[in-house]
């Protein structure tokens, strides 16, 4: 197996990784500014539980907690919809 071979056998992961440093490198907002705007676009996309497990460490590292979570549902809630809200609020929880 070439050395090639090895960096691509999570190209999904590592594709999104990079993308995740980008958006850290190039925005001015704080970590946790940039992770409450990414929690609130997960709901408003309608995001599956995975895309959250994704950001769960990062936001944990910015400082995010679950009530903070829950206070972003709750803001967002009157443009989402309360289905989205419902199903991202399980989706949080698990």
């Amino acid at each position: 197996m070439s050395e090639n071979e090895t960096e691509n056998d999570t190209p999904v992961s590592d594709t999104l990784l990079v993308m995740t440093a980008a958006s850290l490198d190039n925005s001015d907002l704080s970590p946790r500014e940039l992770m409450i705007a990414r929690i609130a676009a997960l709901v408003a996309v309608d995001a599956s539980a995975a895309s959250y497990v994704l950001n769960a460490i990062p936001a944990a590292d910015s400082g995010i907690t679950v009530d903070d979570v829950e206070d972003i549902l709750v803001a967002v809630a009157p443009v989402v919809g309360t289905a989205r809200i419902v199903n991202n609020h399980l989706a949080c929880v698990r």
